[in-house]
């Protein structure tokens, strides 16, 4: 596996960020996950889409009550090589610390040059090439069962896929079916796994 490494600049958080304010950054600044730092950038915590949908709204946390304490690091000054032995289909980002615990880089794992083209909402059309997300149904159930099929419920689920990672996103007269505000957090979604040069296509009746 490859990587690359980045400046934390866009992915670091304070640890009295708010609720909203957590999300926010997370979808709108297209970062699948935040280092929570304290003034001394010591590294606190992460917080994924994950932590963000288990944490309880009601109590108004905050980035330190959300944020896993115990995230995987690595050391800024160890190898490329090394750091990519962390690395998994699930585990893509790593932060990277140097000699006294500061954080001072994020490694992320170099994607593949295939293309990830999603179908959402695929129902019984299965594209070539493309993963089919949808509820599971057993109206469809052999087309899924023929396809790379992912379990996907576009009002409750973000789609599960890292920041920047998807190349082109299909949603065939799917969202005329859906409220709006599950609509608006659907694009937010897809603007957030999107890569910078990808594709969104929408069909529906009446935009």
């Amino acid at each position: 596996m490859q990587i690359y490494r980045t400046a934390i600049d866009d992915f670091i958080i304070p640890p009295d960020l708010t609720y909203a304010e957590i999300v926010a950054k997370l979808v709108q600044n297209k970062t699948a996950i935040l280092f929570v730092v304290g003034p001394d950038f010591k590294l606190i915590g992460a917080i994924t889409l994950g932590d963000v949908n288990t944490a309880s709204k009601g109590s108004k946390p905050v980035a330190l009550d959300i944020c896993n304490k115990s995230p995987l690091v690595a050391l800024a000054s160890d190898t490329d090589a090394k750091i990519s032995r962390f690395m998994t289909p699930k585990i893509r980002c790593i932060p990277l610390l140097d000699d006294i615990g500061l954080l001072v880089e994020i490694a992320w794992l170099k994607e593949s040059s295939k293309k990830v083209n999603l179908n959402v909402g695929s129902g019984g059309v299965s594209i070539p090439a493309f993963i089919n997300l949808d509820v599971e149904s057993d109206w469809y159930k052999k087309q899924h069962l023929m396809s790379e099929f992912v379990k996907f419920d576009i009002r409750n689920d973000d789609l599960p896929f890292e920041l920047g990672s998807v190349d082109n996103i299909y949603c065939s007269h799917v969202i005329e079916h859906i409220e709006d505000k599950f609509v608006r957090l659907f694009l937010a979604n897809c603007y957030r796994v999107l890569t910078s040069n990808g594709v969104l296509r929408i069909a529906c009746p009446d935009a």
